[in-house]
């Protein structure tokens, strides 16, 4: 009977590494597929409509509003916004909501 249970332990120990490996491939796939997003102060750029904002269209609706251009860097991935017209757009945005847009 004990050494059932050792076994048993050692089996468990087996899938807990074969699980480990399996992520760690599958997250260095996912990483290498993954292109980075840098903006600098004064591009344009594309804000994606947020989830709570009532649209017009449902499905239809515009996935990105803007144009929008970059007022400052906080730090990497997070940027300030302002309006083409000068207005700051109040909070700062993170690069995954944002594209860049070409005239």
């Amino acid at each position: 009977m004990a050494l059932d249970l050792h076994l048993l332990s050692e089996r468990r120990e087996q899938a807990f590494i074969r699980a480990e490996n399996y992520r760690r491939q599958v997250k260095s796939y996912i990483d290498a597929k993954v292109r980075t997003r840098e903006f600098q102060v004064g591009d344009y750029v594309l804000r994606r409509r947020e989830a709570s904002q009532l649209t017009e269209g449902g499905k239809m609706a515009p996935k990105f509003e803007g144009p929008y251009i970059i007022a400052a860097i906080i730090k990497p991935g997070t940027y300030k916004l302002k309006r083409p017209n000068g207005k700051e757009v109040p909070r700062h945005w993170n690069v995954h909501h944002l594209v860049k847009f070409y005239q």
